[in-house]
């Protein structure tokens, strides 16, 4: 088996975490980029919108971002940045985590000590 090919498996299989906002609280919450680049986000993400009967413009509108911006979350997970996700879901009211169908990853703050 070749490098490249135990690298793309590797890839694949292995979850990648970034930081997101967790809202009001001071503790960190992690996405699986990984995950968000599942095709299968890309439908929740349109179910979403189609939920809520909102056009795609709509919901670009709402969030900030372009029209492309939608299109491509929706069609093409993989290479929507996350920040792209982050703005979908505060315009949806939904956490990214819902569409991931992942459990978020949480870090508490370490106490200080005095």
């Amino acid at each position: 088996m070749s490098a490249e090919m135990i690298e793309k498996r590797v890839y694949s299989h292995c979850p990648v975490f970034v930081p997101v906002d967790s809202g009001d609280d001071d503790a960190l919450q992690f996405v699986n980029i990984i995950a968000l680049g599942d095709r299968s986000v890309g439908s929740r993400l349109a179910g979403l919108r189609r939920s809520r009967r909102w056009s795609k413009m709509h919901l670009a509108r709402r969030a900030g971002v372009d029209l492309e911006s939608v299109r491509s979350a929706e069609v093409n997970p993989a290479v929507t940045p996350v920040a792209v996700f982050v703005k979908l879901c505060e315009a949806l009211r939904v956490h990214i985590h819902d569409l991931t169908e992942e459990l978020p990853v949480r870090v508490d703050p370490v106490p200080s000590r005095k």
